[in-house]
């Protein structure tokens, strides 16, 4: 978690930041398994799905974006200015992802870590916990770092980002938006009485 936060806080290429980022997201799920009782395993499976589906946004807009004239995908934190200049309606889709991950209340990413903690507050971790919020709080700094390059920086390029999605694709976007925005209100109980049954089962 220190080492994936520390080095993201630094990195200016996107692809090599959303590295680091995942490295520290990662050092959040093994938390759990380093509780080792169904409260903190479960903690770390609803985090995990949380995870990959803000991961899924994230990948489809960035897979699908390119700059009009040579074809280059986004590369550089710098660029994401020109995207959110250029495509509105992704870009809001990106900064739900960004707020998500940053663990902001009430998107799902929040209550990803919140369910985190407090398993492991309950089994006494309570070393494990403190760095697990600093660690967060570093994260929330360079996560709202792009919203910044998003929304309030000058255009410094004259690149033109598209993103261009199938019909499939969007309605995928549509939907893992949905459960992102409305995780705690819609989803939340029958993804945790759906773990409850299946640890029960194992």
């Amino acid at each position: 978690m220190v080492f994936g936060a520390l080095y993201a806080l630094v990195e200016k290429r996107l692809r090599k930041f959303l590295a680091y980022s995942s490295i520290n997201q990662m050092g959040f799920l093994l938390m759990g398994l380093v509780g080792g009782v169904l409260q903190t395993i479960e903690a770390s499976v609803l985090f995990l799905i949380i995870y990959v589906v803000t991961n899924l946004v994230l990948f489809i807009i960035l897979l699908n974006t390119s700059d009009n004239v040579t074809n280059r995908p986004l590369l550089y934190l710098s660029d994401l200015n020109s995207f959110a200049k250029h495509n509105t309606l992704y870009a809001i889709s990106f900064t739900i992802i960004i707020f998500s991950m940053a663990g902001i209340p009430p998107l799902a990413g929040f209550f990803g870590k919140y369910f985190l903690f407090l398993a492991l507050f309950e089994q006494k971790y309570y070393s494990l916990v403190v760095v697990g919020m600093v660690t967060s709080v570093i994260s929330t700094f360079y996560y709202l770092r792009i919203i910044k390059w998003f929304w309030f920086e000058q255009l410094v390029n004259k690149l033109v980002f598209s993103t261009t999605l199938s019909q499939y694709l969007k309605i995928i976007l549509i939907c893992l938006n949905l459960f992102i925005v409305f995780y705690i209100f819609i989803f939340n109980n029958t993804l945790c009485n759906f773990l409850d049954i299946l640890f029960l089962t194992l």
